[in-house]
């Protein structure tokens, strides 16, 4: 897997298991997510 991928997938599942975590915040956080995988893919 790669390492980068690896740490988003880390601080998104900890978002996401945050129940104080903002709604905003966690569209952001899939957002980066998904901008990061698209990437990896492309690459």
């Amino acid at each position: 897997m790669n390492h980068r991928l690896k740490i988003i997938v880390l601080k998104w599942s900890a978002a996401c298991s945050d129940p104080l975590l903002h709604r905003r915040e966690r569209l952001r956080v899939w957002r980066s997510v998904f901008d990061t995988i698209g990437r990896v893919v492309k690459i």
